[in-house]
């Protein structure tokens, strides 16, 4: 059962208290007046600084070139295909040192469109195909306030956001004109749904002592409150592996390990409410979303789905897959868009990624208990984030196009000290490649050392130096060579980025046609905001000579006795096999929670886990020639 809620200081009288109390007198008091502690604000004293001046070299006036055009009237076709993180123009922060940052995605549907809405944006996205996107930035909206949700009633757009204290409204959003409709508290993470009888609800919560709560609301007579609240979502890290936080230093001196529970958002399927949340922190590569399901209303009661986390991805080049939407798209498919993080220059440096999503009621429902006691099913909630930062199809496919360019041998004509041209092609975001200066003629080259197959590139700029506060109307200018002999180059003439400006710090391209090439290099013709030429990654996507590797045909899995929320998995090693993709899921249920293994590792920790589960092991090989999906397989 759902513990009942407890009456608490709302939390706008808790914010007033925070802005007058010293830090080390809340640090005190706050536990032990049972405050929620705001992690925002927090992180945001420790780790921000007053924003600086503003570089105003623009590589678009030395260069003399175009802006970036308006999205294509042409659609993007079903085959066409992204790569995670999205290609979006993130958003510098007014804080130093400088980083971007994008989060707590919410997609809605209007007018055959999509609507993106992220935190700490300038605006908001919409785009006709989830691959080219246009930018509002709109009048009369709180842009600086996190987590942005919107909803859609009728023909107007509602939004909220936390802690705007208001609910606006626009008839037409393509314009960007907006105007308050209503007052509500100060909440975190909110989140605005309309159920099938018309009635209106706004849930939030972001707190690691806190659950999730809902209300039902009047639209027509000032948004106030006419039920609730009532919890509906409630953290249990002593029994979820997945949600424990896991946090170090300072911040496990203040927090400790409580998970954060946020991110609230609901979808009704086949008559049942599917609540999705986020947890256990958004600066964690375990963040992810896990599922309540309720048969009754949105306001519970609800029921855990054992398959939690249904979104999570804490390996690959950028981990995290939390705090997000779901909706279908205007095809019928379900999608589920999330947050990626980054983390270093701030714990919100953040990125947005998309993954295909299921509800599969045939091969794999979930059976829970009703409140009158009988047990009924539902279709399973499932999130590919598999392999996520690989392409992906527009129609959920995915080409069989494999990973080229990890740890290959690369030189540049310069290096900073701490950023060497190995972490250009380590597949971690986390660190970057940086030249010692931003100056036109710095580069890079890979050898992947024989022929390979190119079909698509992801370059990953990483702002090293840059001095940018909010949106920087400007861009990398860059192009790519190739050769197949390292003497005679040829420009890729679909990455070069010499005459547009398109702000594209994800840049990721599909080739018109594939390129049969050895060595590949970039070359920088300016770079924004006063920053050095720098990547966190170049990634290139196609296929390596030879075959598939061998199959892994051993695999072993011990629970941990003292900790069954932890579980080590090991396996012999496959012929050619670069590296692994270890997957499992319930006993019985789809494999579908995953990490990826490199260097050919034979063996990792998953701590994920729920206790009282048992779950099925398998491990797949992975090499520049393609994937041999494991059959042996492990019960524990």
């Amino acid at each position: 059962q759902a513990p009942q809620p407890v009456l608490r200081p709302s939390v706008a009288s808790m914010c007033r208290l925070w802005q007058t109390l010293t830090c080390g007198l809340t640090f005190g008091l706050v536990p032990l007046l049972g405050y929620r502690i705001s992690r925002v604000y927090f992180v945001q004293m420790l780790f921000s600084a007053p924003s600086g001046p503003i570089y105003a070299k623009k590589c678009s006036s030395v260069r003399g070139v175009a802006k970036r055009p308006p999205s294509p009237d042409n659609m993007a076709g079903p085959k066409a295909t992204f790569c995670n993180p999205l290609d979006l123009p993130y958003n510098f922060q007014p804080n130093q040192p400088e980083y971007r940052e994008a989060a707590d995605p919410s997609m809605v549907v209007y007018k055959d469109t999509y609507f993106l809405f992220v935190s700490k944006s300038g605006g908001y996205f919409y785009s006709k195909d989830l691959i080219h996107w246009t930018l509002v930035e709109p009048q009369g909206l709180p842009l600086s306030d996190y987590a942005p949700t919107a909803m859609v009633m009728g023909d107007r757009m509602y939004f909220t956001a936390s802690f705007s204290m208001a609910i606006f409204a626009t008839d037409d959003p393509f314009t960007g004109i907006w105007h308050e409709v209503g007052k509500v508290d100060k909440y975190w993470d909110p989140f605005l749904f309309q159920d099938d009888d018309g009635k209106v609800y706004l849930a939030w919560g972001c707190s690691n002592m806190e659950p999730i709560y809902i209300v039902q609301v009047d639209p027509y007579n000032g948004w106030r409150i006419i039920a609730g609240p009532t919890v509906i979502a409630w953290g249990n890290a002593t029994e979820h592996g997945w949600e424990s936080a896991k946090f170090t230093g300072m911040m496990k001196a203040i927090l400790g390990n409580s998970p954060f529970i946020e991110g609230a958002w609901i979808n009704k399927v086949d008559g049942k409410y599917v609540l999705q949340y986020a947890g256990p922190g958004t600066e964690l590569r375990a963040y992810g979303d896990g599922v309540f399901v309720s048969s009754v209303s949105p306001m519970g009661p609800y029921v855990r789905d054992r398959h939690s986390p249904v979104s999570h991805k804490p390996t690959g080049f950028i981990a995290g897959a939390g705090h997000g939407s779901t909706f279908q798209d205007l095809q019928g498919r379900w999608w589920h868009i999330g947050t990626g993080l980054i983390s270093v220059r701030h714990n919100f440096e953040r990125r947005i990624m998309l993954f295909p999503a299921y509800f599969d009621q045939a091969a794999y429902p979930s059976h829970f208990r009703n409140p009158e006691g009988n047990e009924t099913t539902f279709p399973s909630f499932l999130v590919d984030t598999a392999l996520g930062d690989y392409p992906v199809r527009l129609d959920q496919t995915r080409p069989e196009w494999q990973l080229l360019s990890y740890s290959k041998t690369v030189t540049a004509s310069s290096s900073e000290e701490g950023h060497p041209p190995y972490f250009a092609v380590n597949e971690d975001i986390m660190n970057w490649w940086s030249a010692s200066t931003g100056d036109a003629g710095e580069w890079i080259s890979m050898d992947l050392g024989a022929a390979v197959t190119l079909h698509a590139a992801q370059i990953n700029f990483a702002d090293q130096g840059a001095v940018v506060r909010h949106r920087v109307d400007d861009a990398y200018l860059y192009h790519a060579e190739w050769s197949l002999d390292g003497n005679d180059w040829t420009v890729l003439p679909d990455l070069d980025r010499r005459e547009m400006v398109r702000d594209a710090p994800q840049d990721y391209v599909e080739l018109q046609a594939p390129v049969q090439m050895r060595y590949f290099r970039l070359i920088s013709a300016c770079v924004p905001g006063g920053a050095r030429f720098s990547v966190s990654g170049i990634r290139l996507f196609g296929f390596g000579p030879g075959s598939a590797p061998g199959r892994v045909t051993t695999v072993q899995a011990d629970r941990d006795e003292s900790d069954p929320r932890r579980a080590t998995v090991s396996w012999d090693p496959a012929e050619e096999a670069k590296h692994y993709m270890v997957r499992w899921g319930l006993e019985g249920g789809p494999l579908f929670q995953h990490m990826v293994v490199y260097a050919g590792g034979t063996s990792v920790l998953v701590d994920s886990l729920s206790r009282g589960e048992r779950y099925t092991f398998v491990v797949d090989a992975l090499s520049e020639a393609g994937i041999t999906r494991g059959e042996a397989s492990v019960t524990a």
